[in-house]
């Protein structure tokens, strides 16, 4: 089993795409992602898998948070790109 740190970019930020860490929490919990725990408010989660592919386990965390909180963790912080 490996252990992973997630760091969501752009939860939690100057006010911008706010997710309370119970609920991320169970979205982790939800895509059946082990042991999963925040830090603090900051969108970081540590968590335990048997997926060795770990692009796919980041996917599967991105497509999670966008069908409950509708935004995508790589989206820029409420600014546009250029």
């Amino acid at each position: 089993m490996t252990v992973v740190i997630s760091m969501l970019r752009c939860v939690n930020v100057g006010g911008h795409n706010k997710i309370k860490m119970e609920a991320l929490k169970a979205v982790y919990k939800a895509l059946k992602l082990r042991d999963a725990q925040t830090y603090v408010q900051s969108g970081n989660v540590i968590f335990a898998t048997n997926e060795r592919d770990l692009a796919r386990v980041a996917k599967r965390i991105e497509d999670g948070i966008e069908k409950k909180f509708g935004f995508r963790p790589d989206e820029f912080c409420g600014r546009r790109r250029r």
